[in-house]
């Protein structure tokens, strides 16, 4: 059992995520997580600097490099704050995008609509979960 929003609430208190910017995904026949993180442009940028990641925005969140140290930057976070190694993510795309309940992704209590995340980023989503991990 993962606890999603639990882990939501701390992955956003990495430098990475914008505030209510992260969806933990599970994917039933992988045993491992990952999660979808909202950034803007400020924050990547010092990300990348910090990482010596080369690139200009918003290109940068293209880079697979970025994604991986983006995905160990999120797990350190979750070691830091106790979490056991299966709540920490093994995959994460960052996007550059805004939840809104305007956009139907958040309900108006600011709650993740996870059946609208996995349609609206399945593409991104089924590359997370590619690889046995």
């Amino acid at each position: 059992y993962v606890a999603m929003e639990a882990l939501e609430t701390t992955y956003v208190l990495n430098d990475l995520c914008m505030p209510n910017g992260v969806c933990v995904l599970v994917h039933p026949h992988r045993g491992y997580i990952a999660c979808l993180a909202l950034t803007d442009e400020a924050k990547a940028m010092k990300f990348a600097k910090a990482n010596d990641i080369k690139g200009e925005w918003p290109e940068i969140l293209e880079n697979e490099e970025f994604h991986t140290k983006a995905a160990a930057s999120l797990a350190a976070t979750a070691k830091e704050t106790g979490k056991k190694p299966f709540e920490c993510v093994k995959g994460c795309r960052i996007l550059n995008e805004e939840w809104t309940p305007e956009n139907g992704v958040l309900t108006a209590a600011q709650k993740l609509k996870r059946r609208i995340v996995d349609e609206k980023y399945k593409e991104q989503i089924d590359k997370l979960f590619e690889k046995e991990g």
